[in-house]
């Protein structure tokens, strides 16, 4: 972790207890790393939330709000 030199912005749905389950842990070992670790959960969602392509996991409304904490993330982040 201590590697990682970056601010790092990442989505999770809750549905997808292994990720879930680990995030505690993560959230810790970044903050002890000194990494800038946003994390998002989107509740009744499962893994792969941005995928339009299968209908089973896509979730449009978490999609459309991932998509704009994206954009405001690297306008943050890269100052673009």
């Amino acid at each position: 972790m201590r590697a990682i030199n970056c601010p790092v912005l990442a989505f999770y749905g809750q549905q997808d207890t292994a990720l879930i389950e680990e995030l505690p842990g993560l959230r810790s070992r970044m903050r002890a790393a000194g990494v800038d670790f946003e994390a998002v959960v989107y509740p009744g969602t499962g893994h792969a939330l941005f995928n339009d392509t299968n209908r089973y996991t896509y979730n449009g409304d978490a999609a459309a709000d991932s998509w704009a904490r994206t954009l405001a993330f690297l306008e943050r982040s890269l100052g673009a």
